[in-house]
């Protein structure tokens, strides 16, 4: 159960990477080899870039949050 659920955090984070690879690589290759920027595009890229690093902060939050210690929740008893 516990490889199970690595490979899908593996999973869960190394797909949100490889987006920002490929668009960072996008607006890399879009300001060395072009004289004349796509200002548009290299937005576009942007957007996508921030907005998956907010996805990838996401998965991290949630698994903090379920692997935290919680020796010092308080019990209730809802009998």
């Amino acid at each position: 159960a516990l490889g199970t659920m690595a490979a899908t955090i593996a999973h869960e984070i190394n797909n949100p990477l490889m987006i920002i690879q490929t668009r960072t690589k996008s607006i890399e290759r879009e300001i060395n080899v072009k004289s004349d920027l796509d200002l548009e595009k290299i937005r576009t890229a942007l957007s996508g870039i921030i907005s998956t690093v907010g996805k990838v902060s996401k998965t991290i939050h949630s698994l903090r949050n379920f692997s935290r210690n919680s020796d010092h929740d308080q019990f209730e008893n809802h009998n």
